[in-house]
């Protein structure tokens, strides 16, 4: 086994194991649960190693350094965020406006700290912009996953009948 990789992210050394596996390629996170329990000590254990075969090492380094230089990178999709009710235009994001005025009210009444939670879902989360014509707007909460699953489940058997 030859060390492909090394990373001081727990969750990016998953990502890099799952991506050369996914190409059928043995991967594995040596010394894992070592490092985990002494997080302080990560450096000196050498982070979390990815090991894979001899024989497989060249093909894994390939597309660790595609991964890295951001080759493999997935593309934003139209779908990632909604259309602007007011232009039609598909280039909307994050409204970042809210977040800023909830970073001065913290900083302004950071004793009121129970009042955060509910600030942040009502100013920031849902919350989007257009970036063509800069209208904001605040899109509805969907229904929670457990009614949508169950309204999906009935819909399921009315279609079976």
């Amino acid at each position: 086994m030859r060390c492909v990789e090394w990373s001081a992210e727990y969750v990016e050394a998953h990502v890099i194991a799952m991506l050369l596996r996914a190409h059928d390629l043995e991967a594995v996170v040596f010394d894992e649960n070592f490092v985990r329990q002494n997080w302080f000590e990560l450096l000196g254990y050498g982070g979390f190693r990815i090991m894979t075969p001899e024989h497989q090492f060249p093909e894994a380094k390939r597309l660790v350094s595609a991964y890295r230089s951001d080759i493999l990178r997935v593309r934003d999709s139209r779908d990632d965020y909604p259309e602007c009710p007011y232009c039609g235009a598909h280039e909307t994001g994050q409204d970042p406006r809210p977040r800023r005025a909830l970073f001065i009210v913290y900083i302004v009444f950071g004793c009121l700290i129970a009042l955060v939670p509910m600030l942040i879902r009502r100013l920031v989360v849902g919350r989007y912009c257009c970036r063509q014509c800069r209208h904001t707007w605040r899109e509805p909460r969907s229904a929670p996953f457990g009614s949508q699953q169950r309204d999906a489940e009935s819909a399921l058997v009315e279609a079976g009948q």
